[in-house]
């Protein structure tokens, strides 16, 4: 689009982007190459979390490197953002965290079935770009 410019994000206008919760994409190693999955996640204490059945396949390992996802395109302009982490996974035990999370708006997958491990995702490293538009 005529005077649309790719600008890059700093680590905060990338946590701006994330919010308190969405839908992201998890990407981690897979049998036949990369698996790219869709998850519901909530933000808190500089760490992403969503939630997955223990067998599934969005289960990452504790230690695992996993990379989070997430975007937004504009409708009715060609502006939009991306926001890339790149971190590895925990398994979050605590009670009372799960509880917590668990009560979050955005937090409980679209997807029914039982979705009771809920992983960290803790970023190492967080990039992002935003295309912006003029007007």
């Amino acid at each position: 689009m005529p005077g649309a410019r790719l600008e890059k994000l700093t680590a905060q206008e990338c946590w701006n982007r994330l919010g308190h919760h969405g839908i992201g994409r998890i990407a981690l190693p897979g049998g036949e190459g990369t698996l790219v999955l869709p998850v519901n996640y909530v933000v808190e204490g500089g760490g992403i979390v969503y939630s997955t059945a223990r067998s599934g396949a969005a289960a990452a390992d504790p230690g695992q490197d996993i990379t989070f996802e997430a975007d937004h395109t504009g409708e009715h302009r060609a502006d939009g953002w991306s926001v890339l982490a790149f971190g590895s996974a925990e398994h979050v035990t605590g009670e009372r965290a799960v509880r917590r999370y668990a009560r979050r708006p955005g937090a409980q997958p679209r997807a029914g079935g039982i979705r009771d491990l809920w992983i960290r995702v803790v970023p190492a490293r967080l990039t992002g770009r935003a295309i912006r538009t003029a007007g």
